[in-house]
């Protein structure tokens, strides 16, 4: 797992993948990348693995040294929802596409300003570009946000101009909620000049006031073939790729920010 903000999603897809595990007499040990890539390999080959869930902490390059070793990791194929393309890409592209809906406005990513890692940023910010060059927009701004309202305010000053509106994509619904927050100490009225979009579909986002826009991820395909690998690794036989397809993984939640 990457070295990243532990939300409710991810502990409940290691949850799950610890329920999983069980069902073939194996444990789960979760262990937390570093920057460095081959420190992190070495840490993981120290354990002897029978098999290893990559949720983004280890790159192809170090799964192949894994599967030379004899060790399966799972996801067996490259979990792009039938895509082909990176999800946070897509989940970049959504999320602009949303707060565009309430018309033009420049974009920005809101990073939660934290000392450990955002691996999904990089991928949603592309996924911003994009939807702004369609849109002949200027390219995004990217603010990182502390969840303090003295904080998150100055963070979304320097990116605020009066007279201007904002469509701000968040990297959770807590950077979300802090943006809301921000917005109304500076006079910003939600969402004619500040569009803001969460990301996790928490449920403190939906008991927050205006209610939060955001973002549900559906791990049903992630979760099956993760599944199909550790049944492969209790019986020693190859993993079995699962399609399903082109099936739309990403739901948009609305509520009263855009």
């Amino acid at each position: 797992m990457p070295n990243t903000t532990f939300g409710s999603n991810l502990q409940d897809l290691v949850d799950e993948i610890t329920r999983l595990a069980d069902i073939h007499g194996l444990s789960v040990v979760v262990r937390f990348a570093g920057r460095d890539f081959a420190e992190t390999l070495a840490a993981v080959m120290n354990f002897r693995p029978v098999a290893v869930v990559n949720l983004g902490g280890l790159n192809q390059e170090d799964q192949a040294t894994l599967a030379t070793s004899g060790v399966v990791t799972s996801p067996s194929v490259g979990w792009t929802a039938g895509s082909g393309a990176d999800p946070n890409f897509l989940i970049g592209q959504k999320m602009a596409e949303e707060l565009l809906r309430g018309g033009s406005r420049p974009l920005v990513y809101a990073a939660l300003l934290d000392q450990r890692t955002d691996p999904y940023g990089p991928g949603r910010f592309a996924g911003l570009e994009a939807v702004a060059d369609a849109y002949g927009l200027p390219r995004p701004a990217r603010i990182e946000v502390p969840l303090d309202i003295v904080g998150a305010t100055l963070a979304l000053a320097t990116v605020s101009e009066e007279g201007s509106s904002l469509g701000v994509a968040c990297y959770n619904d807590d950077v979300a909620i802090a943006v809301l927050a921000a917005g109304r100490t500076l006079g910003l009225e939600t969402p004619r000049d500040l569009a803001v979009m969460g990301m996790d579909a928490t449920e403190v986002g939906q008991l927050v006031s205006p209610r939060l826009t955001t973002m549900e991820v559906d791990t049903t395909a992630l979760m099956r073939q993760i599944a199909a690998d550790l049944e492969a690794v209790s019986k020693n036989s190859a993993p079995t790729p699962i399609s399903d397809g082109d099936q739309d993984f990403l739901t948009v939640i609305e509520g009263e920010t855009t």
